[in-house]
Formats: C-alpha cells, sequence, structure tokens
C-alpha cells in the first residue's frame, strides 16, 4: 500500500527528491568479497480521478527501495496541492502465504501541514492478492482536521497479466456521503507496466472513477 506523475509539473520535484539519494544505475556493484550491495528498486504511480461534477485531479507517487529501507513521496493524496515524504523500513515473511509490512513515517506540507504514520502491506496466496496502505495525519495547524486514510485492494489474478477485485478507500480530498466508499476494479500488468481502473459507489450520486498508471523498475 508509492509516483510517476500524469503531467510533468506533478512528477519532477517529488521524484527528484526521491533520486537524490539513488545511484545513476537500478542496482549497485558488488561490495568488496563475495558480499553485494542492497539492491535499489524504483516504482511510481499516477492516478486520475474523475469525479461526479465533471472536474478532476491527478495524484502522484513516487517510491525508492534500497534493501530494507523505503523511501516514498507522494502529491495531491492527503490534500489538493499538499505533498508528503515517507521514510519507512520493509518486512517480509513467509513463502506461499507472503506477508509484507512497511511501518512509515512522514511529513505533509504545502496545501496542509502535519506529521503522518502510516503503514503498508501486502499479502498474497495462491492467485489472491490483499493490499493496504493506511495513514493518520495529524494536522499540525487545525488539530480539529486529523484524518485517517485508508486505500485497500483485494485482488483476483486468474491469469499473470490481469487482474480483477474490490477496492476501498477514505480519503479527505473527495468529499461524499459515503465514508469508506467502496467499489470495483479491473487491472493489466505487462513487464514492468500496470493500468487499473476503479469505479467507487456505484449506483450512487457519489459514484465516481479513478484510473492509474503504473511503473516498477
Amino acid at each position: 500500500m508509492s509516483a510517476l506523475s500524469l503531467s510533468a509539473g506533478l512528477g519532477g520535484p517529488l521524484l527528484g527528491l526521491l533520486l537524490a539519494a539513488a545511484p545513476a544505475s537500478a542496482s549497485d556493484a558488488p561490495a568488496s568479497g563475495d558480499t553485494e550491495a542492497p539492491r535499489w528498486s524504483f516504482g511510481g504511480e499516477g492516478s486520475l480521478y474523475i469525479l461526479p461534477d465533471d472536474t478532476g485531479y491527478v495524484v502522484g507517487r513516487a517510491h525508492v527501495n534500497r534493501g530494507p529501507l523505503a523511501l516514498e513521496a507522494r502529491y495531491n493524496y492527503e490534500q489538493l496541492h499538499a505533498a508528503s515524504v515517507f521514510l519507512g523500513w520493509n518486512f517480509g515473511f513467509g513463502e506461499k502465504l507472503r506477508l509484507e509490512l512497511t511501518p512509515m513515517v512522514g511529513g505533509v506540507f504545502g496545501g496542509m501541514s502535519g506529521v503522518a504514520p502510516g503503514l503498508e502491506l501486502d499479502l498474497s496466496f495462491w492467485k489472491l492478492a490483499l493490499s493496504s496502505e493506511s495513514e493518520y495525519v495529524f494536522d499540525l495547524v487545525e488539530p480539529s482536521a486529523s484524518f485517517f486514510y485508508e486505500w485497500s485492494e483485494l485482488s483476483l489474478w486468474p491469469v499473470e497479466w490481469a487482474r480483477a477485485g474490490f477496492a476501498v478507500q477514505r480519503t479527505r480530498v473527495v468529499q461524499t456521503r459515503i465514508q469508506f466508499q467502496r467499489g470495483f476494479l479491473i487491472g493489466l500488468a505487462y513487464r514492468h507496466l500496470s493500468v487499473a481502473a476503479y469505479w467507487f459507489n456505484p449506483g450512487s450520486e457519489d459514484a465516481y472513477g479513478v484510473f492509474t498508471l503504473g511503473v516498477e523498475l
């Protein structure tokens, strides 16, 4: 539960913050002897929200991992025109039943100012995958505006390149009468690229769509 922006103005500053600490190549050369240095990996995601009043906005996310160390940046996620930067640590357990946890802490600035502890979780078994990302933003300007954010997905992968399932999110950016907004998802993946479409609050006046493009390197 991580952005390449869909517009140049989104992605540049955030991706620059993360890549500043990274080497030019995706992996380090072997260290002295037989020991290899921790591996670098990169990823990003841009999500286009299409709202009921025909307006929309883009959420940008980017992440860099070096071994267990996790760095992540987001834009428009906690609030419009707000950016956030997180530092976390990756833990993994199991093989057939695989659990990966990333506790993290971050700061939010721009459209709002706050401190945000969070947790990302991935659980996979057979052709099922559960992912969840949650955070609580302590608003430093208006404490009464502190907010719990959640995005969770349960997907079935009948084939390696396609999935379908359900999604739930709670966000302060999209205000509806439903606190935990539920919907359906369908997605495709090919090598390093993935796309997904979400339809939240189906059958209600608050229905809206989200389209996502992601890359992992």
